[in-house]
């Protein structure tokens, strides 16, 4: 028995955790050629994992008769019609919230470091320009 294909995008460790699990991943195609090949394998490809602004081409949903699942990696799937999907039998995911901890992280670090000028002092260390005058930062403790 042949393993199932999942077109899917190239993301670190996503085709290994495909091939682990009984799939044969087939890679997002990025030209024309590519997308051909990919169009004549769509018949047989039972899932998509994607990023909901890469859409599928209009001949590979129409070759695409096993086609069960489009997974799009992040909060939307902007390229697609969900009732269409539906009306065919095909299920749409998202992956909304997943990384909401991680980007709410960062909007943090990211205010610390313009708040107390991590970024300028790191240059000024590097290029050996530290000012004479103490660098003025200002203190997030007691701000509103």
């Amino acid at each position: 028995m042949t393993a199932p294909l999942v077109l899917a995008v190239t993301y670190t460790g996503l085709h290994d955790r495909l091939t682990a699990a009984g799939y044969r991943p087939i890679a997002w195609p990025t030209n024309d050629a590519e997308w051909r090949h990919v169009e004549s394998l769509a018949p047989e490809i039972v899932a998509v994992i994607t990023i909901g602004i890469w859409p599928l081409t209009g001949a590979f949903m129409a070759a695409a008769k096993k086609l069960r699942l489009i997974s799009c990696l992040g909060a939307g799937y902007d390229t697609y019609d969900p009732a269409a999907l539906a009306q065919r039998g095909i299920k749409l995911v998202n992956s909304a919230g997943v990384n909401a901890h991680d980007v709410s992280e960062l909007a943090f670090g990211l205010f610390i470091a313009a708040r107390r000028q991590i970024v300028e002092a790191d240059k000024w260390v590097r290029d050996g320009t530290w000012p004479q005058r103490p660098a003025y930062t200002h203190r997030i403790h007691g701000t509103r």
